[in-house]
């Protein structure tokens, strides 16, 4: 019973992550002017005629995650540190993954192994000779 709640838990946890690091290649790949169009939806804009403090801040953080500062600062100041966070936590988030890997080596999932197939591919994880394939005589 333990070891199916550590297994959905797991399965949980490597979906959330790999959600979050797949939203980020996916703003990476709309053009950095995705966002520059389309209608107001700020509420203070529509309703009082002022800019709220994150007007803009969509739009810049497309663009400082394009490596454009200097529009993104023009859009918002705060997109800067909006933008370079968000990057922050992409590289966090695949450093979890890999130590989620390499931590659990006895758990044996279908998720593990094929999370372990794939950073074997990319260089990240050295993929472990399994014994019973070694002893093949």
């Amino acid at each position: 019973m333990k070891q199916s709640f550590r297994l959905i838990f797991f399965i949980l946890e490597m979906s959330l992550r790999l959600a979050l690091a797949s939203s980020l290649v996916l703003l990476w790949g709309l053009p950095a002017s995705y966002f520059d169009g389309g209608e107001e939806v700020c509420y203070w804009k529509i309703n009082y005629g002022i800019e709220c403090p994150g007007c803009g801040l969509t739009r810049g953080t497309q663009h400082a995650l394009h490596g454009e500062w200097d529009i993104a600062a023009d859009y918002n100041p705060l997109s800067l540190i909006v933008g370079v966070g968000l990057m922050m936590i992409w590289l966090l988030n695949w450093y979890a993954l890999y130590r989620i890997v390499k931590r659990l080596p006895d758990l044996h999932t279908p998720t593990q192994k094929y999370m372990q197939h794939w950073l074997s591919k990319l260089g990240i994880v050295k993929q472990e000779a399994h014994p019973e394939a070694s002893t093949s005589s």
